[in-house]
């Protein structure tokens, strides 16, 4: 019987995503996905979420990130100085990176449509 306690009583499993839609209705998106056992939601967490992504970018110049207004998510020292670093080293193409934010209480982005769906599965 104490085994059985165990299993109903066991901590649950927390899952992280951010992911990022590319605007037009053939682009592929990209989702980022990881569970609390391997990582949090830091900024240091979310930054490298972006250094993935921006890696996987193929020959774009420029680059427009529109972002809600989540301060510790997407306005943060952390994600800033990644982002300069990419730009300014020999990894990535990409020369410019525009971070566009959305106005408080207009934040639908297209991305939220992929997250209703994947939450759904």
């Amino acid at each position: 019987m104490e085994c059985f306690k165990q299993a109903i009583f066991t901590r649950r499993l927390t899952v992280f995503n951010e992911t990022f839609a590319e605007l037009g209705s053939k682009q592929r998106n990209y989702a980022a996905v990881w569970h609390g056992g391997i990582s949090g939601r830091k900024d240091e967490d979310l930054a490298s979420t972006f250094h993935s992504y921006m890696l996987n970018l193929r020959g774009m110049k420029r680059v427009v990130y529109w972002l809600d207004t989540c301060g510790a998510q997407n306005k943060n020292s952390t994600l800033f100085t990644m982002l300069l670093y990419l730009v300014n080293s020999k990894i990535v193409v990409t020369e410019t990176v525009e971070l566009k934010f959305l106005e408080k209480g207009h934040t639908f982005m297209s991305v939220d449509s992929k997250h209703k769906k994947s939450g759904r599965r």
